[in-house]
Order: C-alpha cells, then sequence, then structure tokens
C-alpha cells in the first residue's frame, strides 16, 4: 500500500517506544497512517488508511497487549 497523502509531513516517535533500540515513528493524516523504524527513515514503511487504522487499534485496545502496555508505562 502506499503512503497515505499527508503521512509524510511529520514522523515523530511513538509515546510507546522505550528510548533504546525498539523505537517506532508514526505520522498521521485523515487519510491514515504510516509507521516507520526510527533508526531507519528511509527504508520500508507500513501505511494503513485510516479505516484500516482504527480497525487495527481497536484489536489491539481489545486484547491483553493493550494491558500489558498499560502496566509498562
Amino acid at each position: 500500500m502506499s503512503k497515505p497523502s499527508g503521512a509524510e509531513n511529520r514522523f515523530h516517535k511513538s509515546s510507546y517506544s522505550d528510548g533504546g533500540n525498539g523505537c517506532v515513528e508514526v505520522a498521521a493524516s485523515e487519510a491514515g497512517c504510516s509507521v516507520r523504524d526510527s533508526k531507519d527513515a528511509d527504508g520500508p514503511v507500513l501505511a494503513a488508511d485510516a479505516a484500516s487504522w482504527q480497525h487495527l487499534l481497536e484489536h489491539v485496545k481489545r486484547s491483553d497487549l493493550a494491558r500489558v502496555l498499560r502496566r509498562t508505562r
């Protein structure tokens, strides 16, 4: 999938990044969201349209993963 329009504007580090080597950056726009490895800004980008991104977030929030992530913050 190509990067959603406008997502190339500004990537920022995810609030869930650990500050070490496990960091990702996110760029959101009205069209969707893109995620990339912060150590490889020119590397591959995972892109999703807005509906797909929302579906993914809803799935993650309903899973045990969401509870684990909240406990580590």
